[in-house]
C-alpha cells in the first residue's frame, strides 16, 4: 500500500548523497539492506589470540574501561528515564549490563594464570556477556 493511500506523507523529501537509493509511496527499496551490507563489509574480528596474549595490566586496564563505560551508560539511562524517555533509557541500561559483562570477562582472564589463560573459551566468554 502506498503512504500517500495509507494517510502518511512526509513534508520533505529524502535528501540525496547519503549513499542510499531510497524511492518512496510504495516502490522498492534496498537502502536499508545495502547499508547494512556496508556496515557489516568494514567490521573487522576481533583478535582473540591477542586478548589471551595480553599482559595483565592490559586486561586489567580494558576491564576498567569496559567498568567505566558501563557507569557512563547507566547515568545516560538515569538521565533518559528521568526525561520519559523509558525506551532509551532502558535500551542504554542493557548496553550497560552487557559492559559489565565485559569488564567481568576481561577481569576473570587478567586473573588466570597464564597457562589457563591460553585454554580459555575467551570466544565465549566475550560473547555471552
Amino acid at each position: 500500500m502506498p503512504l500517500a493511500a495509507a494517510g502518511l506523507v512526509l513534508a520533505d523529501p529524502v535528501p540525496q548523497g547519503f549513499g542510499m537509493d531510497v524511492e518512496l509511496l510504495g516502490q522498492p527499496t534496498r537502502a536499508l539492506n545495502d547499508l547494512r551490507a556496508d556496515r557489516l563489509a568494514s567490521l573487522e574480528p576481533v583478535d582473540l589470540g591477542a586478548v589471551k596474549a595480553a599482559a595483565r595490566p592490559e586486561l586489567v586496564g580494558y576491564a576498567a574501561a569496559a567498568a567505566d563505560n558501563a557507569m557512563d551508560l547507566l547515568d545516560d539511562a538515569e538521565l533518559l528515564s528521568g526525561a520519559g524517555r523509558r525506551a532509551r533509557a532502558y535500551s542504554a541500561a542493557v548496553l550497560a549490563i552487557e559492559e559489565f559483562g565485559k569488564a567481568a570477562g576481561l577481569l576473570a582472564l587478567a586473573l588466570m594464570p597464564e597457562g589457563l589463560r591460553a585454554q580459555a573459551p575467551v570466544r565465549r566468554m566475550l560473547e555471552w556477556h
